[in-house]
């Protein structure tokens, strides 16, 4: 049987058709470099499905009439099976996974963790610290603990939203002052954001947010900040930052379309992006310098893989560390990679480097010695009746 590496992409997700296009790209890239490889689309329900015609992007505009498998994994067990007349047929070993599942459902862990059952490398950070970035709240705790600069918040419960409106509102209002960005806490690609001027956008902001998440998060909406962006991946024992990136939209939240588009901030080949060293003043050159520094202490704090992207929110010389996605977009390829053509050995080395940490994990010891279960037998003591 075949031996493979799968490329997981789409999921249950708001950001199901970003990562069509993450996944659909690394697909094409590992092929380039001659990896055998299998894609691996969850579609918007859920199931798990393969088939040749997902090489291409385009054929994701009109499912109908696309010919799939339906595919699973078994606990404790490395290979790829088929259903076929209500039976399971394997069909590949797989010896990792590259998994490009942005949001809910892939990068909050969820599909790490099913890999991890299944004793399949995967390309990412694993399941705890995948969910632990994945919310914004929980993250800012552990930041803060680690000596990074957050933004100061509060979080909002839907349920207390829900009971009482106004009274969580003049709650926030107590604590903060106006403007102010509510996000839903376990959310990415600026859905369900909101900026807030007064106490009525506050209420339509959180409801909005609620439609996504049942915890919001709100901060201050910095009036005139920059955004810089710094992808980090480990290479053997070295931790590598590409050099920091800073988006053409100061002071303003980008909304997903101003993000994804076109012509998109994060559309994918770094349009709207220019790189920070280029230009530099002495300042700057010290907060890039500032930026990779704090990008290696979070990436080797957390004990990180795969590649992420950190986003900070810089106001003068003051930095802020914003979020870290875990499944970037594009996997953070034009950080590292000149072309798409160049992507698929950055990709390859991500996979190497999932596969040398699921090894490093696997020696753990997880059996220990104990003597609690003997002379335990059908249920009673052994020889007594």
């Amino acid at each position: 049987m075949r031996s493979v590496i799968v490329v997981a992409f789409g999921g249950k997700s708001t950001e199901h058709d970003v990562s069509v296009i993450t996944g659909v790209l690394a697909l094409n890239a590992l092929k380039g470099v001659g990896e055998s490889v299998l894609p691996l689309y969850i579609d918007e329900r859920g199931r798990w499905l393969t088939g040749e015609w997902m090489k291409d992007v385009k054929a994701f505009s009109c499912l109908e009439g696309q010919k799939s498998k339906k595919v699973f994994f078994l606990p404790g067990n490395d290979t790829l099976y088929e259903k076929k007349k209500k039976k399971l047929k394997p069909i590949a070993t797989v010896r990792a996974a590259m998994v490009c599942l942005h949001g809910k459902n892939g990068e909050d862990g969820l599909f790490a963790a099913q890999m991890l059952a299944s004793n399949v490398p995967v390309s990412c950070p694993p399941m705890t610290e995948s969910a632990l970035l994945m919310d914004k709240w929980l993250s800012k705790s552990v930041f803060r603990e680690m000596g990074i600069p957050v933004l100061p918040a509060t979080s909002v419960l839907k349920t207390d939203f829900i009971a009482n409106p106004k009274k969580v509102c003049e709650s926030i209002q107590e604590k903060t002052t106006f403007p102010v960005c509510v996000k839903p806490a376990r959310l990415g690609s600026s859905i369900g954001i909101s900026v807030c001027e007064n106490m009525d956008e506050l209420a339509e902001g959180l409801s909005t947010a609620f439609r996504y998440d049942f915890r919001a998060v709100i901060e201050p909406a910095l009036p005139d900040f920059t955004e810089y962006s710094v992808a980090v991946y480990e290479k053997g024992e070295r931790t590598i930052c590409g050099a920091p990136l800073k988006q053409n939209h100061r002071g303003k939240i980008l909304s997903f379309k101003e993000k994804y588009g076109e012509q998109g901030a994060y559309s994918g080949s770094g349009t709207g992006c220019e790189n920070g060293e280029e230009n530099a003043k002495i300042s700057e050159a010290c907060l890039l310098a500032q930026l990779t520094e704090l990008s290696k202490k979070v990436y080797q704090g957390l004990r990180l893989t795969g590649v992420v992207r950190v986003d900070f929110l810089c106001v003068g010389s003051q930095v802020y560390l914003n979020e870290i996605n875990t499944i970037p977009g594009s996997l953070s390829y034009y950080y590292f990679a000149e072309s798409t053509q160049d992507a698929g050995a950055f990709f390859s080395e991500l996979l190497q480097e999932g596969i040398m940490r699921f090894r490093e994990d696997n020696a753990l010891e997880t059996a220990f010695a104990s003597t609690v279960l003997s002379g335990i037998c059908g249920g009673g003591k052994c020889g007594k009746k």
